[in-house]
């Protein structure tokens, strides 16, 4: 995994992800495949976190509620899809990220082998209670 930062789309896999979502024809439906963790040998594997954390991102900007360091293409992204019906994903995006973020996710543990596992974390808990928020 190229990884360059702890920030969302600061990977490899990640900027793939926002790729592909450029070039669908149905953005709420890969949306919404992106925020189901595809669990493999009982636990989350990183790349399907990635995913999750990714388009959780995403559901949140199209709500107004962006991080502050979220890409600035990404941020475009949303403002354009202003529109799209995310609302009903918040659910699903909110129990994906309870995932990622458990003692067996995959990607947990890579983080938690390098320095900057709270520097990952801390983001992602937020990201989660962002999303919280905007269904209330």
């Amino acid at each position: 995994m190229g990884t360059w930062g702890t920030n969302t789309f600061q990977t490899d896999t990640a900027l793939d992800w926002f790729g592909e979502l450029g070039d669908v024809d149905d953005p709420l439906a890969f949306l919404e495949d992106s925020l189901t963790p595809h669990i493999a040998g009982g636990r989350l594997d990183a790349s399907s976190a990635e995913h999750v954390i990714c388009a959780a991102e995403v559901v949140a900007a199209v709500l107004g509620q962006p991080s502050e360091s979220l890409h600035p293409e990404v941020l475009a992204w949303a403002s354009a899809h202003e529109d799209l019906e995310v609302a009903e994903l918040v659910p699903q995006a909110v129990h994906a990220l309870r995932h990622v973020l458990a003692d067996d996710s995959e990607l947990n543990e890579i983080w938690l082998e390098t320095d900057a596992h709270d520097e990952w974390r801390r983001p992602v808990a937020a990201l989660r209670r962002r999303l919280r928020r905007s269904a209330d």
